[in-house]
């Protein structure tokens, strides 16, 4: 078992089987490892030693980030994941450990021998840029206490008759890891936590789903022609005077914005690839824009600490438009649209996989922009892949607009150029 504690915070964060066993007996002395950034990169000293423990019971070993001072992470935050690595469990979700504080993990094994504990910590620096460390923790784990039993006096009594002893119980075996199935059915989001982009490799094949957590402490899977966005005019703002955004229209007017910074209300959309592992892809994974139908400009793009903009996409200068995407990547930007109506966005990811072979999805994406843009279900003329046999509907402008929201509310944030909290159906498409 795993679990991660927070230094400064109680309750368990975090918890992964490793292997059956009993409750510990005994409080292990708590080992440290210091996590530092120097030169912009994250550095861990690791332990010289092994750790020492005995089976069943648990050992710690504590991630120390006092050497990381606040504002020198956005967020003030470290992304750590705890995997085993010989066999014993597949790697557990990642956490969040404070900077100028730390976390505790804590490990229990039930067989003798040497284990093998693999951990990652990763974060993003100010301006954005990633920064990982990776080291192995071996752990020695001895026999197990032998704790004397004291039998109960007991009257004699004839012997009876020896029955056949039980059959040894097999240790349970780990199950391997398992993609969650896709939900079926229509829904429309509009607040909350969403992973539009979220691809997978199910059977060989690169799949694109959608990673909805709208519904606090649930994650739903989903293919995005299921999936409509409803952008309300909550997320209406005023555009600022920024040359990098004339093109979603005049400095002053009011767009649609679905913020790069979680806000209540409105949709905080995000892209991931943490669901595919170096062990299978190669290198980062390609996400094209590759068509844009609606009423107006749409625009995916980034803000940094002083209000300057990085656009991603910008669907009015020719399209597509190729984004490369880390893997374990889980980010934000901000998502905007010129003018209410519907919205039909085709995207096209692609990976290579570790044998040479690219993998490839497209997908499109409803977005419903303004509040009097009403949601309308797939007909007939809908393809699989989401594509519309006819125009797409729209409307005009939407009704009265909220009250007057300075963008840099939006878009101004203390912090990065993309929000990063960093992580399969049968391929339609292999190359």
């Amino acid at each position: 078992m795993i679990r991660l504690r927070s230094g400064a915070m109680a309750g368990v964060a975090l918890s992964l089987l490793l292997v059956a066993v009993p409750a510990a007996v005994a409080e292990p002395e708590v080992v440290s490892v210091e996590l530092a950034v120097r030169d912009r990169a994250l550095q861990v000293t690791p332990l010289e030693q092994p750790l020492t423990a005995l089976a069943g019971e648990p050992v710690r070993l504590r991630l120390d980030t006092k050497a990381i001072p606040p504002g020198t992470l956005f967020g003030d935050v470290v992304r750590m994941r705890a995997t085993g690595v010989d066999g014993a469990a597949a790697g557990t979700e990642p956490t969040s450990v404070p900077a100028s504080g730390g976390a505790t993990t804590e490990w229990v094994f039930a067989t003798e021998g040497t284990h093998t504990v693999r951990l990652d910590v990763e974060a993003y620096l100010l301006d954005g840029t990633p920064v990982q460390a990776q080291w192995h923790q071996k752990v020695e784990v001895q026999a197990a206490r032998q704790q004397p039993m004291q039998l109960p006096d007991v009257a004699t009594a004839p012997l009876a008759a020896a029955e056949a002893p039980p059959a040894a119980l097999e240790a349970p075996a780990v199950a391997a890891a398992a993609q969650p199935p896709v939900a079926t059915g229509k829904v429309t989001v509009e607040r909350g936590h969403v992973d539009a982009l979220a691809p997978r490799l199910i059977d060989g094949g690169l799949r694109v789903h959608v990673k909805d957590g709208s519904a606090v402490g649930t994650v739903v899977w989903r293919e995005p022609i299921d999936v409509e966005f409803k952008v309300t005019d909550a997320a209406r703002v005023a555009l600022p005077d920024a040359p990098a955004l004339s093109f979603l229209g005049a400095a002053g007017g009011q767009i649609h914005l679905l913020p790069q910074q979680e806000q209540p209300g409105v949709l905080w959309i995000g892209w991931s690839t943490e669901e595919l592992k170096p062990a299978d892809i190669t290198g980062p994974v390609t996400w094209s824009l590759t068509s844009v139908a609606g009423p107006g400009p749409f625009g995916l793009f980034t803000t940094g600490s002083f209000g300057a903009h990085s656009v991603i996409f910008n669907s009015t200068d020719g399209l597509p438009d190729t984004h490369s995407v880390a893997l374990g990547t889980h980010a934000h930007a901000n998502w905007a649209f010129g003018k209410p109506g519907r919205y039909k966005l085709d995207f096209a990811v692609s990976a290579t996989k570790t044998d040479g072979s690219t993998v490839q999805d497209k997908e499109s994406y409803t977005f419903l922009v303004g509040d009097t843009t009403s949601t309308v279900t797939p007909d007939n003329n809908t393809t699989r892949d989401g594509r519309r046999n006819t125009t797409l509907a729209s409307t005009g402008p939407a009704g009265s607009p909220a009250a007057a929201t300075a963008l840099a509310l939006g878009l101004i944030v203390t912090g990065t150029a993309v929000m990063v909290l960093t992580r399969r159906r049968t391929a339609k498409e292999t190359s």
